[in-house]
């Protein structure tokens, strides 16, 4: 009786061992297909030229790494937007200025780089899109500048996923411009025949919004530079 709970134990680590054998094989047959599609596209690079097999294998393989690293990296981008975004809803306006004008001293980053993470992670917490399939925070960035009807018609095209391109979000944009009628003074815009275009409005407002959060970024710099060189001058002046 005593070797049954031995024997429980040694099925449960069993099955255990068989399913992590079983993740082990889907991550390989996972990298597998990954490296299929690399050689593909490096032969396809390389054609025309005489490159040895060796070289072409290293390529694959340095895609390979590279392809997940990415991966990591653009997680972690989005995690430490989603911090920052934690940290502008907690402190006061004045407290998120002052760690706005510190953000070179606090992290390994500028405030305009802060403000994209930010933005970044709000909008993928507006669209709750996952982390896994989430855009680079840049690209994300870039939508979040777009107005509702440019956000709507990536949703649409299916643009919210992670391998998407930056030509594919620039297309979006330049399809918006396109569109783009002149714009209408307000005190005509309740004229029947007047048709205020929403579109043009806010992308120049989000251009706008974007050009003063570079210009705050700026004057904070400018701020700093000034702070550290008046501290200078109290240390040279002769006291008296």
């Amino acid at each position: 009786m005593s070797k049954l709970p031995s024997l429980k134990k040694r099925a449960g680590a069993e099955e255990m061992n068989l399913l992590a054998g079983d993740d082990r094989r889907n991550q390989g047959k996972a990298l597998a297909a990954v490296s299929d599609v690399g050689r593909d596209i490096v032969a396809d690079i390389f054609s025309g030229l005489r490159v040895s097999e060796d070289t072409l294998r290293k390529v694959v393989e340095a895609r390979t790494r590279i392809l997940d690293q990415w991966g990591k990296a653009q997680i972690a981008a989005l995690l430490i937007g989603r911090t920052l975004l934690d940290l502008s809803r907690t402190l006061s306006p004045d407290e998120y200025l002052a760690l706005r004008k510190g953000s070179e001293r606090l992290f390994p980053f500028s405030d305009s780089v802060a403000t994209k993470l930010r933005r970044a992670a709000e909008l993928a917490e507006d669209l709750r899109i996952p982390l896994e399939r989430s855009p680079s925070y840049t690209l994300l960035y870039e939508i979040s500048t777009m107005p509702s009807e440019g956000q709507d018609l990536v949703k649409k095209r299916g643009l919210l996923r992670a391998d998407v391109t930056r030509a594919e979000i620039v297309a979006v944009k330049a399809e918006l411009r396109k569109h783009k009628i002149p714009r209408i003074l307000i005190e005509h815009a309740s004229e029947p025949s007047a048709k205020v275009n929403l579109v043009g409005i806010e992308t120049r407002r989000n251009a706008l919004l974007t050009e003063r959060e570079g210009v705050a970024a700026r004057l904070a710099k400018l701020d700093q530079e000034i702070a550290d060189l008046n501290a200078q001058l109290d240390v040279l002046r002769p006291k008296g």
